[in-house]
């Protein structure tokens, strides 16, 4: 039988998540550190469980796939919401989060921080939601809304809905494999891709862009 998360412990994980992503929108130049150690420490809450077998190459390939689609959606909604004032303000901060750590430094950190996170959300939260006894879609429904709540912290548009993005391809990964890891081959593609490389659209993109039109 497999050990799950105990709810305090899972409140206590929350919190410090949500802690650290205000704490690193407000001050940038702390994103890196702040997320990493939060995330990845917040996986210690959870113990080891039968979802963390190794599944199947094919569903590793899956989550890869939908991490890259992820990010695609993401990408194209940049462009769209770059377009408004908030957007351009959000993007801004979200640019000065991204790039306060090198990108070779910030590759490396991603792995630890999403493997903490998706052991959290995806297997200690949706473990526990359907111990209780839930339907699968209302699971789903009820991390994927936790997971951008924590989000919201960051005062901020962005954060919250790329969390409603990856929470729903991550949740069904997870409850359809009965692994953790196809979730956290999505999560690692979509997180390098949308944090490292090639990033979103941001203004400064923009701006680079209309001055080699110019040009």
């Amino acid at each position: 039988m497999s050990r799950r998360a105990t709810p305090w412990r899972l409140g206590l994980g929350a919190l410090a998540q949500a802690a650290a992503v205000r704490g690193s929108f407000s001050r940038p130049e702390r994103f890196w550190p702040l997320m990493t150690t939060a995330l990845a420490g917040s996986g210690l809450l959870v113990p080891p469980a039968r979802s963390g077998r190794m599944p199947s190459a094919r569903w590793l390939g899956a989550g890869a796939g939908l991490g890259a689609a992820a990010y695609s959606a993401t990408l194209a909604a940049s462009i769209l919401i770059s377009r408004s004032g908030l957007g351009r303000r959000s993007l801004t901060q979200f640019e000065k989060c991204t790039e306060s750590a090198p990108k070779a430094a910030a590759a490396a950190l991603i792995l630890p921080a999403a493997l903490g996170e998706e052991w959290f959300w995806r297997e200690g939260v949706i473990s526990e939601l359907l111990a209780r006894g839930h339907t699968r879609g209302r699971v789903l429904g009820q991390a994927t809304a936790c997971y951008a709540l924590v989000q919201a912290a960051s005062l901020d548009p962005l954060p919250p809905a790329g969390a409603v993005l990856l929470g729903l391809v991550t949740g069904a990964l997870r409850l359809a494999s009965g692994s953790v890891w196809p979730a956290l081959a999505a999560h690692v593609v979509f997180s390098e891709f949308t944090l490292v490389a090639p990033g979103l659209l941001s203004p400064t993109h923009l701006a680079g862009a209309n001055k080699s039109t110019e040009l």
